[in-house]
């Protein structure tokens, strides 16, 4: 249909009624989902209708190609593929890194021993903790907020 109207020169009014057929399903869908929305009772029917708008899709496996052009879906083999292709640039970046820098470790070592020797040593030290101290931090945590990356929510710890 578009390149009738292209051929025909008609292009700005394909365009013009291409726009109002789309507004016009927008529209519908749009009045449709509210209508559904208003109309559900029970949260159920509610979720329902959430559902519908994005519907679960079966996975599709994955397919890879592998060196000899051969197409897989077996996760394993996929997996081969990659850490044998990761892997590899690694290596490469390696043996590229050693043949074209010979590393003289002695004279980092130096460096920092200077540097060491040079300025003071910054010595620090942690204040004891007294257990009136810890339940006073305690009291002050915000049960609300989640759990931490040890798992132990605020909550618990009150």
């Amino acid at each position: 249909m578009r390149e009738k109207y292209h051929k025909l020169g008609m292009w700005s009014e394909f365009k013009f009624w291409r726009n109002r057929t789309k507004h016009i399903i927008d529209e519908s869908k749009r009045n449709f989902y509210s209508k559904m929305v208003k109309d559900s009772k029970a949260s159920k029917d509610l979720w329902k209708c959430i559902r519908s708008l994005n519907p679960s899709q079966q996975e599709k496996p994955y397919e890879l190609l592998n060196e000899d052009g051969v197409k897989t879906n077996n996760v394993s083999d996929i997996c081969n593929v990659f850490n044998k292709f990761f892997t590899s640039c690694v290596e490469n970046l390696r043996t590229d890194r050693c043949m074209s820098k010979t590393h003289d470790y002695a004279k980092l070592n130096q460096f920092v021993q200077k540097k060491f020797t040079k300025s003071e040593q910054v010595k620090f030290s942690i204040p004891p903790v007294t257990i009136n101290g810890l339940f006073n931090e305690m009291i002050k945590l915000d049960i609300n907020k989640s759990t931490g990356s040890d798992n132990i929510g605020p909550n618990f710890l009150n």
